[in-house]
């Protein structure tokens, strides 16, 4: 286990997942923090950082200064576009230190994510008329900073009822093709998306199916 001397971070290798001789080195890096989020800790960058784990390792950041709030905290690596990327949030009993996987050493960071996924071009909008009775339900959900990871994170329900709705995390677009007509009348589309620090959003559309003229 290499811990650095404030404490702050430790890493914990597998035996025989580095080849022999080599010792982890870190320093502390200067970071802005994102839009979205908030730094919770120095951004730790770890050398060498050209040798690939054989097995994953455990970074941990101990959390006893924070007093945020800390499920929204997550472990971050800092890419070399300078964008974050999500590695994970794994707290231990006390909630005291939080964890992830990594494979090789890069530069990590704590980050606190308090801003919810965006859920937009909903459809069918709210107060919209459709004669088709087997509409393509869509909108486009995104998440600056942990993400929407699990597709459990994502609800959609019509009139009460979960659907099976699709999720593409490459065009960030969700989808569902109305498989039976829908009855006329006002119908509720709810869209809800969880990211993974917990930050939660809900969007509600009321439509109608009229007979076409």
């Amino acid at each position: 286990i290499y811990q650095r001397d404030d404490g702050m971070v430790s890493v914990e290798l597998e035996p025989g997942s580095v080849p022999f001789g080599i010792s982890p080195e870190c320093r502390i890096e200067d970071v802005k923090a994102p839009p979205s989020g908030e730094l919770v800790s120095p951004a730790y960058e770890f050398f060498p950082q050209t040798v690939p784990f054989i097995e994953k390792a455990t970074l941990s950041f101990d959390l006893a200064r924070h007093q945020g709030e800390r499920f929204r905290v997550g472990i971050y690596e800092l890419e070399a576009d300078s964008t974050f990327e999500f590695l994970g949030n794994q707290f231990d009993d006390d909630s005291s230190t939080i964890s992830a996987k990594i494979d090789y050493f890069a530069t990590f960071v704590l980050l606190e994510d308090s801003e919810p996924p965006r859920i937009s071009r909903l459809y069918p909008s709210s107060g919209s008329k459709l004669t088709h009775r087997t509409p393509r339900i869509f909108a486009q959900l995104r998440d600056d900073l942990s993400g929407i990871v699990r597709e459990d994170d994502i609800e959609v329900t019509i009139d009460g009822a979960w659907v099976p709705a699709e999720y593409d995390y490459e065009t960030e677009e969700l989808s569902y093709r109305v498989p039976r007509p829908l009855k006329y009348g006002k119908h509720t589309l709810v869209v809800s998306a969880t990211d993974a620090c917990g930050n939660k959003t809900i969007r509600r559309s009321v439509f109608t199916i009229v007979e076409s003229k």
